[in-house]
């Protein structure tokens, strides 16, 4: 990819977006149960950070587990569409980025077929010298683990299209010219005034993209 600024670029979350399931929250009630369900109520609420509450869960988990996580979230499928969308912005030289509030290790488990494709993949990063899980990544704020609005801006482009699903999206969707929401974040993005178009497949995401293209 040119080192310039992209007329317009595709933000794009992972977890419960480019996965069918919230592959993230599926391992946190995995590996860790009880670490997860004592913050999962209040993170919703937003109550607690996402920054304080998966570095909170991740510390429970033991450094030797971390094959077994990744085991388990390679068996999760991608969202349908999700090729032919990456096929179609190929084709107008638009970039797509994935920006994930997990960690880095389990997103390539899943994308590594397509992990050339990508114009970049932001994630959290572990790190694996003491007995549990730390987490860290080079886009923190501090409310976000990986503050997705840093890596927009880093980027730069002229339009910044976000697509997401949940809590971890917020930020993102608002600071995005053009937001594709799955419910959950809809209904964030709508409580704040901000509008967002639904979707359920990148088939959806490829329609209206498609449209707009056509007009211009």
């Amino acid at each position: 990819m040119a080192d310039r600024t992209p007329a317009q670029a595709v933000f794009c979350d992972f977890d419960g977006t480019i996965t069918t399931e919230d592959t993230f929250v599926r391992v946190l009630e995995a590996f860790a149960p009880e670490a997860w369900a004592a913050v999962c109520d209040d993170l919703f609420a937003f109550r607690i950070s996402l920054r304080q509450s998966i570095r909170q869960v991740m510390a429970t988990i033991p450094c030797d587990r971390l094959p077994e996580m990744q085991a388990l979230v390679a068996t999760y499928p991608v969202r349908s569409g999700f090729v032919e969308l990456l096929d179609d912005l190929e084709a107008r030289n638009i970039p797509f980025y994935v920006v994930s509030g997990g960690l880095r290790c389990l997103v390539e488990a899943v994308l590594h077929p397509w992990r050339s494709r990508l114009a970049g993949l932001y994630a959290a990063e572990v790190d694996l010298s003491g007995p549990t899980i730390q987490v860290y990544s080079d886009f923190e704020s501090d409310q976000e683990l990986v503050a997705k609005v840093q890596v927009l801006d880093k980027v730069g482009a002229s339009q910044a299209i976000a697509i997401g699903d949940s809590i971890t999206d917020v930020n993102l969707g608002m600071a995005a010219d053009l937001v594709f929401a799955r419910p959950h974040l809809a209904d964030y993005l709508r409580d704040r005034g901000k509008q967002s178009l639904p979707w359920d497949s990148f088939h959806d995401v490829r329609q209206e993209l498609q449209r707009r293209w056509s007009r211009h």
